[in-house]
């Protein structure tokens, strides 16, 4: 399968997202950001490139990192996220038993 990537030099998220990619066995096309790139990347989506990365599988724009982690691991893993979000920031805990539904 084939992902193009909408990036930059130097930017952490761009690199996570193709390490993503790559770990769900994609072969990555890099489109690194500079005038005709946006050009194409308006014409191609309507829209303006307005973050990076941006990623793009099967034409279909899924969006940035977690776009696109929760497109290749599902619900469960944005909701574990939440989990610890919660629990490190609010002291929130979740019990096991209802963090397992999620």
């Amino acid at each position: 399968m084939k992902a193009i990537v909408y990036s930059g030099h130097g930017w952490n998220w761009c690199d996570r997202v193709k390490v993503l990619l790559q770990d769900n066995n994609y072969e990555i096309e890099e489109k690194l950001v500079s005038g005709p790139v946006l050009e194409e990347f308006q014409n191609k989506f309507s829209q303006m490139l307005k973050s990076i990365p941006q990623v793009v599988i099967d034409d279909k724009l899924i969006g940035g990192y977690a776009e696109t982690e929760a497109m290749m691991k599902g619900l469960k893993s944005i909701n574990k996220i939440w989990i610890m979000i919660l629990h490190t920031c609010c002291g929130y805990l979740i019990p096991q038993e209802k963090q397992e539904i999620l």
